[in-house]
């Protein structure tokens, strides 16, 4: 956590991580930012030492050459900000954006910077599109970047602040979205992370990363709720299907197809296929994806 956090950050974190009272410590967290809508909580320095550290046994069991394995899983959450300047990760992140959505960053012609430009990849959707369009515009995306980029890796953050149901009310997707689109990475046969993201309907949450888990192990699931100590806060249905939403989809077909003529020419495809050709090899090492995140 040193590598991105100063230490008086994590010193702080550390420091009130048995306390209970915010009042106690409220105007040193106001001056890290943590009030407001990022509150602290008990635990909390456990809590961000078990999300960092889960991912990086993730990543070493993905590198691990005696016991290796194909994909690894944390729910737990991640960023892609870490890479914003490297040129060794290639960032993909389809999100909202709409005028004062916040944090109303993520537009098309966001490509990174320093070494890392043209190395990101920002995919705004409006209000409400569906699964069939987001599905497919995903894969035509994600095929031109991976033919050019020919990643080692790939870690797919998958955020379900876009499942219908959730607070944030922006798209009508379902988990049959993410489960697809993660089924596209398993086909690639490259190391795969993934990780959670946002999502504020918990139940519909945990439903999704359920799901997207066994599609991804090949496991088929019963479509009814195990009985255990959460179960009640499931229903009405009590079931791990999400219902589409009925928001009115603003994503016409033209807007879809400008998207992706437009993140063709902003990322420079073709400039990046020129220049593997030249160097006979992938153009990174590791490809970040964010899916159906709320930017």
């Amino acid at each position: 956590m040193a590598e991105f956090h100063c230490r008086n950050y994590l010193q702080f974190l550390e420091s009130i991580n048995k306390f209970d009272d915010e009042e106690k410590y409220s105007e040193e967290a106001e001056q890290f930012g943590l009030s407001y809508d990022c509150p602290t909580e008990k635990g909390i320095f456990d809590y961000v030492s078990h999300i960092a550290g889960s991912t990086i046994e993730a990543a070493r069991c993905l590198v691990d050459k005696e016991n290796p394995c194909q994909i690894a899983i944390n729910w737990f959450g991640g960023v892609e900000e870490a890479f914003a300047v490297t040129s060794k990760v290639f960032t993909v992140s389809f999100h909202k954006l709409l005028p004062g959505f916040f944090p109303g960053t993520g537009s098309i012609d966001d490509v990174g910077f320093g070494k890392g430009i043209h190395h990101c990849v920002n995919v705004p959707l409006m209000d409400g599109i569906k699964d069939v369009e987001f599905v497919a515009l995903f894969k035509r995306i994600m095929s031109e970047v991976i033919d050019v980029f020919a990643p080692e890796a790939i870690v797919c953050q998958c955020g379900a602040d876009g499942i219908a149901g959730d607070p944030m009310n922006s798209f009508n997707l379902t988990p049959q979205s993410l489960m697809s689109c993660v089924r596209y990475f398993t086909t690639l046969k490259v190391p795969l992370l993934l990780l959670g993201g946002g999502g504020y309907n918990f139940c519909n949450t945990s439903k999704t990363w359920t799901l997207v888990t066994a599609a991804v192990i090949g496991k088929k699931l019963s479509p009814n709720i195990p009985d255990h100590k959460y179960y009640i806060t499931y229903g009405p249905s009590y079931e791990l299907t999400v219902d589409p939403g009925n928001r009115k989809d603003l994503n016409s077909y033209e807007n879809i197809r400008s998207i992706y003529k437009k993140v063709l020419a902003e990322s420079e495809i073709e400039h990046w296929s020129l220049k593997r050709k030249e160097m006979k090899g992938p153009c990174c090492g590791c490809l970040y994806v964010l899916t159906a995140g709320i930017c």
